[in-house]
């Protein structure tokens, strides 16, 4: 609250002095009361977040953007990165630049005085393999979607100079061994990249268990 209204604390808190089109975002944040002012419900002081608002089945989608939005590099990343490519002018025309809604919720998410956003234009910009918006009566897969986010967000950040901005941050390996048992004691080594884990948490307690469990 102590710097949402001024533009050179803002831009020192967030270290975007280079970046010429941080008026875009807040303008637009301001303008847009239907999800900066309050109506009923206020962001929570205590804590300092807001809620993304549950469009109708999209609860797979909005509990895994929090969490990345909670990554304070990756939303770093976000709000840094440039592709060039302007927004649309017609403002009848939605905008469906993947990046662009993305920025546009984590600003909101990060400023806004109500209690929630809803990621309407988000929705919109993710298209399905058809190349259409997402629907929100349909209930998918939380694991599939943050697959496909995360090679979304991948392809869109390669021309802009955060283009490592996944590898840096969720990159890793596993190591499948194959031991001989026969006496000569040799081991081959397969290494293979992975940006997450799926893990089994059914009848387990604990992380260490799961992770156990995948690797039995």
């Amino acid at each position: 609250n102590l710097i949402s209204g001024n533009k050179e604390l803002l831009l020192d808190f967030f270290s975007l002095d280079k970046i010429k089109n941080i008026n875009s975002y807040t303008t637009s944040l301001k303008e847009n009361k239907d999800n900066y002012e309050p109506i009923s419900e206020s962001r929570c002081i205590l804590l300092d977040y807001i809620g993304l608002y549950n469009l109708r089945n999209i609860c797979y989608m909005i509990s895994i953007l929090q969490q990345f939005f909670n990554i304070a590099s990756f939303r770093f990343g976000i709000l840094n990165a440039r592709d060039n490519v302007e927004p649309l002018p017609d403002e009848n025309i939605k905008d469906d630049n993947l990046l662009h809604q993305l920025q546009r919720m984590f600003t909101f998410l990060q400023l806004s005085k109500r209690g929630d956003f809803a990621p309407t234009d988000f929705v919109y910009s993710f298209k399905d393999l058809d190349n259409k918006p997402t629907d929100i009566n349909v209930q998918c897969d939380a694991s599939e979607f943050l697959s496909r986010f995360m090679e979304k967000v991948e392809f869109m950040l390669k021309k802009t100079k955060y283009k490592y901005l996944m590898k840096g941050i969720f990159n890793g390996e596993t190591c499948s061994q194959l031991i001989c048992k026969n006496g000569c004691g040799s081991i081959k080594n397969r290494f293979e990249e992975l940006i997450f884990l799926s893990l089994d948490i059914k009848n387990v307690s604990t992380l260490k268990e799961s992770l156990e469990k995948y690797i039995s």
